[in-house]
């Protein structure tokens, strides 16, 4: 989801969109899908994949994994480096949030509006499920309650009303 709400919010120098909202959603899932796909036709031993979120998480752990996956020596420098970010970031290609909140802190809800976060979900939830973002029901959940948020807004706001129809006139 924050793949794709950093498409959306970057933008290029003289301020245009970067990307559109389906075509953000196009580019995580492709090369996602494109990644899997190319590792699972590799033998066994031959491709270690890594979440981002994993290594922010636990970016020590993550390295020795990749460091025990090529079957070399982790070089001291390589801890040093996991430990000072651990404390401070440092931004890769001009970040497009404050990561002053943490490289782990999503802000997908800030960027997309609710009626945005159901488009999103609906695009998203397959691949958040079958890579391990989210489960299921977690899933429904919160494409279930933010449908209703939308819906709610929907019925609150008279500009966004449907139009009643007369009683006496048939309707087409």
């Amino acid at each position: 989801r924050d793949v794709v709400a950093s498409l959306i919010r970057k933008r290029h120098a003289d301020g245009r969109p970067w990307i559109d909202f389906n075509g953000a959603h196009r580019v995580w899932t492709g090369h996602v899908d494109i990644g899997c796909r190319f590792g699972q036709q590799l033998p066994a031993g031959q491709y270690c994949q890594l979440r981002y979120e994993d290594l922010i998480e636990d970016d020590l752990n993550v390295s020795r994994s990749v460091f025990d996956f090529l079957a070399i020596d982790m070089h001291p420098s390589v801890l040093k480096f996991c430990t000072s970010q651990q404390k401070n970031r440092t931004p890769l290609s001009g970040p497009t949030r404050d990561l002053s909140y943490g490289a782990g802190v999503s802000d997908w809800k800030t960027v997309l509006t609710p009626a945005e976060q159901v488009e999103s979900l609906k695009m998203l939830a397959g691949h958040l499920v079958e890579y391990g973002y989210e489960n299921a029901d977690r899933c429904v959940g919160e494409f279930s309650e933010t449908a209703v948020q939308v819906a709610r807004n929907l019925v609150a706001s008279p500009d966004s009303a449907c139009p009643a129809a007369d009683a006496n006139e048939a309707v087409p």
